[in-house]
């Protein structure tokens, strides 16, 4: 079923509607990586018939279960207050700042 993506609450989760964009297709990436890594990857492959068919049906189940899309568990991950958006950039410099003036 498509949903519209209601964008107010995306700017109550974010600054602005491009983070959360952009959070959502890096979450979504992750993801569908850890998925793929799931996947087992055969590389000695024999021509006999009977091994690609055994591995060829357990690749296809495993690829084909019934699983949420990556951008929608991301979304919703999002939505839910389950995502957490890090700034590497502002850490980094607000860490710098405590090392030159450290507290008293």
């Amino acid at each position: 079923m498509i949903k519209t993506l209601p964008l107010e609450e995306l700017k109550k989760k974010t600054s602005t509607i491009y983070e959360a964009v952009e959070a959502i297709s890096k979450r979504a990436r992750q993801i569908n990586s850890m998925r793929n890594a799931q996947i087992p990857f055969y590389d000695n492959l024999d021509d006999t018939d009977d091994l690609f068919e055994e591995i060829n049906f357990e690749t296809r189940t495993q690829v084909f279960e019934k699983k949420e899309k990556p951008v929608h568990q991301s979304i919703r991950e999002l939505m839910e207050d389950k995502l957490e958006i890090k700034y590497p950039e502002k850490e980094k410099k607000e860490k710098q700042k405590n090392n030159e003036h450290p507290a008293k």
